[in-house]
């Protein structure tokens, strides 16, 4: 029903990847990447997939993701140069 209504709306698919996330479940990781695409590569969306990926023990893929981070407010910079040095 949401997708009808909201088909552009991340928040669905964010906290299911979240939810996921939370219980181990590694397919957490199409639904941040389904996530990343309806948000057209938002920053925030590839932060939480790359800190995702970190967890997962992914470290090589978590910093990849970040480097294809574009536009970026101060906030998320900030999380993506805590994330990296954390990796």
């Amino acid at each position: 029903m949401w997708s009808r209504e909201m088909p552009n709306s991340t928040t669905p698919l964010r906290l299911m990847a979240k939810t996921l996330s939370d219980q181990g479940d590694v397919r957490a990781e199409r639904w941040f990447e389904q996530a990343i695409k309806v948000s057209d590569g938002a920053a925030s969306q590839v932060i939480e997939f790359a800190e995702f990926l970190a967890r997962q023990g992914k470290m090589d893929e978590a910093c990849k993701t970040l480097c294809d981070i574009g536009q970026a407010n101060q906030q998320e910079s900030r999380r993506v140069t805590r994330l990296l040095e954390a990796i």
